[in-house]
């Protein structure tokens, strides 16, 4: 099967444009997923405790005023 980059129309594999906007089909087989890069745990952690940090500076300047 190949699907329009364009479009995301669906032709079968003796098509070799979109019937649909006329962009070039590309095979799905062939297509490489980027990788995304995965966030450590001690990063998140370190996130996680910032996050904290920061609602507490927030809540205790409510509190003081």
């Amino acid at each position: 099967m190949k699907k329009c980059p364009e479009c995301g129309e669906i032709g079968d594999d003796s098509s070799i444009f979109c019937q649909n906007c006329g962009n070039k089909l590309e095979n799905i087989e062939n297509r490489t997923v980027k990788n995304t890069p995965q966030v450590s745990d001690s990063s998140f952690e370190k996130i996680q405790t910032i996050k904290i940090f920061g609602y507490s500076i927030i809540v205790l300047e409510i509190i003081v005023i």
